[in-house]
């Protein structure tokens, strides 16, 4: 992640000093009732994690409700919310294993975090300093991060796998297609936006993907690549 957002963050972002970004875990859907085929999701309420995962929900018929990370255990216990978007080990964390029962062992989404320093606060540094605070700012201090905050999160797969009354369970191939071919509006409507600020949407996405790739991250990289119809 930040060694693709490197190139773009200058221009994206030129009022700030970037230091380094990553993505968290993959998160899934966590949910009261179970959810196997996209025309499930229509009418459930859920807390989604980001505005790109409550585009896609929205498009097949479910109802965000957007909420602090915090607010969620209270929405599901006075019947608010459904379900959540979640990583594994958060939803132990806040407590709402008690009321989720059902976890689509699908990654679903990821969410980034940028490190970044007040530009001018960053030019007035000292040269040493500024030389430390280099030394953070890089790829490998990036793949720490996000790694610690990973595995953490993936322990908490088998702890609710193992909870009396909690189902971890997966999509049929045939459903899980469905589900990545809902994807491509988001997709389409990304390459407009970003075409607006002077960016190749197609070649971005690529390019990140080509990373994901390099570090055996990608989700199935032995899924044909989604192209701009």
């Amino acid at each position: 992640m930040d060694r693709w957002y490197r190139r773009y963050a200058a221009d994206e972002m030129p009022d700030v000093h970037y230091c380094l970004s990553f993505a968290h875990e993959p998160g899934v859907l966590h949910t009261k009732s179970k959810i196997e085929t996209l025309s499930d999701l229509r009418g459930t309420r859920v807390r989604p994690a980001n505005s790109t995962v409550s585009r896609f929900l929205t498009s097949f018929g479910a109802i965000p409700i957007n909420l602090a990370a915090g607010e969620t255990r209270d929405a599901l216990d006075k019947g608010v919310a459904d379900a959540i978007t979640f990583p594994w080990a958060t939803v132990l964390n806040f407590g709402l294993d008690k009321s989720l029962k059902y976890h689509l062992d699908v990654p679903l989404y990821t969410s980034t975090t940028a490190i970044l320093m007040n530009k001018r606060r960053y030019e007035g540094l000292s040269d040493n300093v500024r030389a430390a605070v280099d030394a953070m700012c890089t790829p490998s201090a990036a793949r720490k991060i996000g790694a610690g905050w990973a595995a953490k999160e993936k322990a908490g797969k088998p702890e609710l796998s193992a909870r009396p009354g909690h189902l971890v369970y997966d999509l049929a191939p045939s459903e899980l297609q469905k589900w990545r071919a809902g994807v491509r509006p988001l997709e389409h409507a990304w390459y407009e936006r970003v075409a607006r600020r002077g960016v190749d949407g197609p070649k971005a996405l690529a390019n990140l993907r080509a990373e994901l790739r390099k570090v055996g991250a990608a989700y199935d990289a032995s899924a044909p690549q989604l192209k701009k119809e």
